[in-house]
């Protein structure tokens, strides 16, 4: 999936009720191999390059953990990501 088709998706998921937003992208030749966000409540949301989102509601981040550059920091921390197919992403 290309970052065009992620941002395309989230705008999907929020028409859906799902407000999601991206804090950081690992690209591989113009493809999207995962990417870190979060929702309202700041509740932890991976997707891998196939738009499959993982959560983690426990991992609540505070605001100022998202204001880092390198997503490794974050993902670093080792959180238990649960699949959650209600937020993945996909291309129409």
């Amino acid at each position: 999936m290309t970052v065009r088709n992620f941002e395309e998706a989230a705008k999907a998921l929020t028409e859906k009720g799902a407000r999601v937003f991206f804090d950081a992208m690992s690209l591989n030749q113009g493809q999207v191999e995962l990417v870190r966000g979060h929702n309202e409540q700041y509740d932890l949301i991976v997707w891998d390059g196939f738009g499959r989102a993982y959560t983690n509601s426990d991992a609540c981040l505070k605001k100022e953990q998202l204001l880092f550059k390198d997503s490794k920091v974050m993902l670093g921390k080792l959180y238990e990501l649960e699949r959650n197919e209600k937020l993945d992403v996909h291309i129409e």
